[in-house]
């Protein structure tokens, strides 16, 4: 699977509109992969390496660095012979996965992303939805999208409310939603 082959078609998403109003410029996939290659090769099979995306958008970084750890960990897995290597490997690429948006549709459609990058990857490997088990982690799958892949305004989250109100969507957020760091919500 490709990450271009998902198409993205809602109303103006790349308009000037949304750039002036939420600073929202979209990183070009030959970017993102050349950002993904810096990366030491040892951190795509560490099981706890965590990644953290603070302004996903649609997902340009975070579905590329899921499909690479859940790529890697498959095959470290496999050869560390796990009866079911893709599962082991999404639910830890999943769980060390972290990203923000301050639009409620970018997440939505980030979520989207990785879902649909897991019911392909489950397919590829043979697995059905109609096992019990496989419903089981899809439940996971899902509860873990929902925690992880989340609405909030990326200064004030990882620094402080006076971080935010420096840009005039972040004090719109602030006022709407008030302070919300992320580090509560991993402790």
């Amino acid at each position: 699977m490709n990450n271009s082959a998902i198409i993205i078609d809602f109303e103006n998403h790349r308009s000037r509109e949304r750039i002036r109003n939420m600073g929202e410029v979209f990183t070009p996939e030959q970017y993102v992969q050349q950002l993904l290659s810096t990366l030491n090769s040892k951190v795509w099979t560490d099981e706890t390496a965590i990644f953290f995306e603070p302004t996903c958008g649609h997902g340009n970084i975070a579905l590329p660095v899921f499909m690479r750890r859940v790529k890697e960990l498959k095959r470290k897995f496999e050869r560390g012979g796990s009866p079911k290597p893709i599962l082991v490997a999404v639910a830890n690429a999943l769980n060390t996965l972290w990203a923000i948006d301050i639009c409620a549709k970018n997440v939505e459609l980030t979520r989207k992303r990785l879902f649909e990058f897991v019911l392909y990857s489950l397919k590829e490997e043979g697995i059905t939805l109609y096992q019990a088990r496989t419903r089981e982690f899809m439940a996971h799958v899902l509860c873990a999208l929902l925690w992880q892949i989340h609405e909030n305004e990326a200064l004030s989250s990882i620094g402080s409310a006076s971080a935010a109100n420096q840009t005039k969507v972040g004090r719109d957020w602030l006022k709407k939603n008030a302070h919300r760091p992320i580090r509560q919500a991993w402790q």
